[in-house]
């Protein structure tokens, strides 16, 4: 304990060296996934040669890129290779399983999620992924049980509570999917939320809480033709001429300023535990838009690294006239879940892609809806401003 306080005084003393502040860049087949480049990612994991150690991660890698590309016999094949080698993942039963379902063979994927629960039998992804199948096998009493205990697990995810909500929509069992949908609105209020509570009002014949549920989703997403088409169905039945709310314009800009730079100091009494700071680049043109490239670094003092070590980037690409993120580059090692990540941020469609590498290197790719408005952590601060 005396050595402790003494090295923390020798830190706070002499100070930290200068920590380095710029973007990280990875290996080039990371880099090409990151920026949506599917075939180049492809071509450049083809040429790593194979090795007992990187086996595991690169087929399942080319697996996965396959999979996207719908070219599932060839999935199939990396998979199974994946799995042969060495510190194979179990992920790659998960998406065995969803090949299998894509081909009809239900009992086969059923199989393949179990050999992964077998391995990781509190995983969220394959839970979901086994509550989903025993859907489909119409063993809906199994599927409630999987969503219930997943919801008592992950109280923060939402998908769950929309599946059930659904489940026991379609059972008639309104006052449960009211309780089970509720918390779901709390945590955010996702498109999919807002779908399922109409489609539960609607069954219910609560007409005024489906009128407003068309009203926010019209003014929320109205860019998705699956949402779009929903709502015609029910403005028809409910007779809502015109539910579209007009989005709220924005009546200022912020003035960036380029090449500004923030620091702060993070101490606990007299000791510096680290640092933030903040660089903001050159404008640049995205998508016709002119945005500012807005960098936080957030580090540890390294004269401290027996208790911590934290090194991370955030990038933002910050519209100046609407403060919206249109892109965000993240890089976070050491975190349990993610080594990096970016998202692609399109209004116009509603959409938010993600390109991810998770901790362990298995590239993901994911879409989701995205309100007319959306912040990141980094817009969200020069909003406040």
């Amino acid at each position: 304990m005396v050595r402790l306080v003494i090295l923390l005084l020798i830190a706070a003393i002499t100070g930290h060296a200068q920590l380095l502040l710029k973007p990280v860049t990875l290996s080039p087949e990371k880099e090409a996934w990151l920026s949506g480049d599917i075939d180049r990612t492809l071509q450049l994991m083809q040429n790593i040669a194979d090795g007992a150690e990187t086996d595991a991660l690169k087929y399942y890698n080319l697996g996965y890129i396959y999979y996207l590309k719908k070219d599932y016999t060839t999935a199939l094949s990396h998979f199974q290779k994946s799995l042969s080698a060495p510190s194979s993942s179990p992920y790659a039963y998960l998406y065995m399983a969803r090949l299998y379902e894509h081909s009809g063979f239900l009992s086969a994927a059923y199989q393949q999620i179990q050999k992964a629960l077998d391995e990781e039998p509190e995983n969220y992804d394959f839970l979901m992924e086994r509550a989903k199948l025993s859907e489909l096998t119409n063993r809906m009493s199994d599927a409630e049980i999987i969503y219930k205990q997943i919801i008592e697990k992950y109280d923060d995810k939402i998908p769950p509570r929309i599946a059930l909500g659904n489940l026991y929509t379609t059972q008639q069992k309104y006052e449960l999917a009211q309780s089970v949908l509720r918390p779901a609105n709390d945590i955010y209020p996702e498109s999919e939320v807002l779908i399922a509570r109409a489609r539960l009002s609607d069954k219910m014949g609560d007409k005024k809480t489906a009128i407003e549920l068309i009203k926010q989703m019209c003014a929320e997403y109205p860019n998705v033709p699956h949402i779009q088409s929903y709502l015609d169905t029910l403005q028809i039945k409910y007779g809502v001429s015109d539910p579209v709310i007009e989005q709220p314009q924005r009546g200022f800009s912020f003035d960036f300023i380029q090449d500004e730079k923030i620091d702060y100091k993070i101490k606990y009494g007299f000791i510096t535990l680290g640092w933030i700071n903040v660089r903001v680049g050159k404008p640049v043109m995205i998508d016709g838009k002119q945005v500012y490239p807005v960098r936080f670094f957030l580090n540890s003092n390294p004269d401290f690294s027996m208790l911590i070590s934290l090194h991370q980037t955030y990038e933002s690409f910050i519209d100046a006239e609407s403060i919206n993120a249109i892109r965000t580059r993240i890089y976070t090692p050491g975190d349990e879940r993610y080594l990096a990540k970016i998202y692609y941020f399109d209004y116009d469609s509603n959409l938010l892609k993600a390109q991810m590498i998770n901790a362990d290197g298995r590239f993901e790719h994911v879409n989701k809806l995205l309100p007319s408005r959306a912040q990141d952590g980094v817009s969200m601060l020069y909003y406040a401003r």
